[in-house]
């Protein structure tokens, strides 16, 4: 295989059993998958795993897998799906540590206090709806404008835009109490 494949015949290529076009295919999604999976369960090893498990299934059912609609719809629906079954199965292992150890001249309290906050914010999105958290998490932290959100998930702007309405109302209602004891 000397160049990228289009979608239909990287799908074709991939249910003939070819491991190039599944590894184009791993190579083209398996990132942007990660970060989407990492930001629904917050577990590094578990958002890995999750990805893994997405594409080992894909290769085990190569020869009648037949995705509807772009491939990265149905990547992302399947991680959606796979990281709700995950959290349903998995829910008092659901949190890891938010945030990462700084060094540096930050007092000690600053710290606390940033990783209190993060882990604030962070529960208040796992509070959201799956489709306004999915927006949400699409939009703001893999910087996916609208429209690629609206062909991703297969919806409409509109949705986009209503669901990303609700979720920050529903993330400036569940985060005000915070912000009311810092004032």
């Amino acid at each position: 295989m000397k160049a990228s494949l289009e979608q239909p015949q990287l799908i074709e290529h991939i249910r003939q059993g070819d491991e190039k076009a599944f590894e184009q295919l791993f190579n083209m999604y398996s990132n942007q998958l990660f970060r989407f999976l990492w930001h629904l369960v917050r577990s590094q090893q578990a958002a890995e795993d999750l990805t893994q498990d997405i594409f080992l299934k894909i290769w085990k059912t190569r020869a009648t897998w037949q995705p509807t609609g772009p491939v990265a719809a149905y990547l992302f629906r399947a991680a959606k799906n796979t990281a709700l079954n995950y959290l349903r199965d998995n829910r008092p292992d659901r949190f890891e540590e938010v945030g990462e150890q700084h060094v540096g001249p930050e007092a000690p309290a600053d710290l606390v206090e940033e990783n209190e906050a993060r882990a604030t914010i962070q529960r208040c999105i796992d509070r959201l709806p799956a489709g306004c958290r999915t927006v949400f998490i699409m939009s703001r932290y893999q910087n996916a404008r609208y429209k690629e959100i609206a062909a991703t998930l297969q919806i409409s702007i509109k949705t986009v835009e209503h669901q990303m309405g609700r979720a920050l109302r529903l993330l400036r209602k569940c985060l005000r109490p915070s912000l009311d004891r810092t004032n």
